[in-house]
């Protein structure tokens, strides 16, 4: 994957001040956001993201499956 220094991704507050979405999804969105690119598209493998947000891949899934289920895509 190609590393751009200095890159940001926007975060929107709808997901970070949710309650009912747990830090491990909101580290997990957040990380996403930073890969994204102009398009909002981003690839990146789940072992890379497990490996970078410093978590196994079975906790990865687990997280991003609630993630994705609280919200609206």
């Amino acid at each position: 994957m190609r590393q751009k220094k200095g890159a940001f991704g926007v975060v929107y507050q709808d997901v970070m001040r949710n309650p009912a979405i747990p830090v491990e999804s909101k580290a997990i969105y957040a990380y996403l956001a930073s890969m994204a690119g102009a398009d909002d598209k981003c690839y990146p493998s789940r072992e890379l993201m497990a490996k970078e947000l410093g978590i196994g891949v079975h906790r990865l899934d687990k997280y991003l499956l609630l993630l994705l289920s609280l919200i609206h895509i």
